[in-house]
């Protein structure tokens, strides 16, 4: 399907269109590096396990709870819906276990 653009009309769609992409793609990348920069301060600070055990439950639970809060999901119910609860709640109990001073073993080199 043709539509009717001039040449200088279509390249200054695609020029806004590439712009847009530089919007969304600036901050994405900036975001990665800084989180890559956090995550490898966490592992010279701490055990690695733990960094990046956090890092990952985050990276999973954060947009599990953003989908029920932005599309005003609901949770199916009986036994399904349990399920799903419980899923999250060990995600989040995971996240603790780890974040604990107990989860941190002292360093046993000499």
């Amino acid at each position: 399907m043709r539509v009717p653009l001039s040449r200088a009309a279509a390249l200054g769609l695609a020029a806004g269109l590439f712009f847009f992409g530089l919007v969304a793609l600036l901050p994405l990348v900036a975001c990665y590096a800084a989180g890559t920069s956090v995550l490898q301060a966490a592992f010279q600070h701490g055990s690695a396990l733990t960094a990046a055990g956090i890092a990952t439950l985050v990276t999973n639970a954060v947009p599990i709870a953003a989908g029920f809060v932005l599309f005003d999901e609901a949770l199916p119910r009986g036994a399904r819906g349990a399920l799903q609860i419980a899923a999250f709640a060990s995600i989040v109990a995971s996240a603790g276990l780890l974040g604990s001073p107990a989860a941190a073993r002292p360093d046993d080199r000499s």
